[in-house]
């Protein structure tokens, strides 16, 4: 054989290997990000859930608790905000996603200052919607922390594929940027006060 035959299968072959290496990556790394989107899907689910059962809950303890307008008027804004936050699973945009994160922690918060009130009046608790209504919160709520560690455990995943070489080279060649992570929330590591009656 003549030299340059040699030279052009030889850089043929290496071109080949390349091409089906560059394939396998991306076929990997676009599999991973639709699991990260599936896991991103079953998180918005879930908040959709809580979201849903939030003014029913507001409803009841309303009628219980008319006075209560403060906790009552800041659950419901805390909802109204997360509306107005749209996340597209296909542009993840980091900031987009901790102000979603902010805004669902928002809506937490209220939450727990509307449970705080209703463990004022023992015909709520007695009310039998209310306690059903607070079962299926609590099951959401179970729901949505579940969703969020499993989101991350995908995104783990698949920003581990994009990091890490030869990933990394493929990765910016396709585009494929690395997915946010959720977090706790701010004041998360400092343990709650508890003041107790004397």
């Amino acid at each position: 054989m003549k030299k340059n035959t040699i030279i052009y299968i030889v850089i043929a072959g290496i071109v080949m290997l390349l091409c089906g290496v560059g394939c396998s990556k991306y076929n990997g790394m676009a599999t991973a990000e639709q699991g990260v989107k599936r896991a991103w899907s079953d998180v918005e689910t879930a908040y959709q859930m809580r979201a849903d059962k939030v003014p029913n809950l507001v409803e009841i303890v309303e009628g219980a608790a008319a006075h209560e307008r403060n906790t009552l008027q800041a659950v419901t804004e805390a909802r109204a905000q997360l509306s107005s936050i749209n996340i597209n699973a296909e542009d993840f945009d980091a900031e987009q996603f901790k102000q979603y994160e902010a805004a669902q922690n928002q809506l937490t918060a209220a939450m727990k200052s509307l449970f705080a009130v209703s463990e004022a009046y023992p015909d709520l608790k007695a009310n039998e919607s209310y306690l059903k209504l607070m079962d299926e919160y609590n099951g959401i709520e179970n729901r949505i922390r579940t969703s969020r560690m499993d989101y991350n455990k995908v995104a783990e995943s698949f920003n581990r594929q994009i990091v890490t070489f030869p990933g990394n080279l493929f990765a910016s060649i396709f585009g494929f940027k690395e997915s946010p992570y959720f977090s706790a929330a701010a004041g998360a590591e400092n343990a709650p006060k508890i003041n107790m009656p004397k």
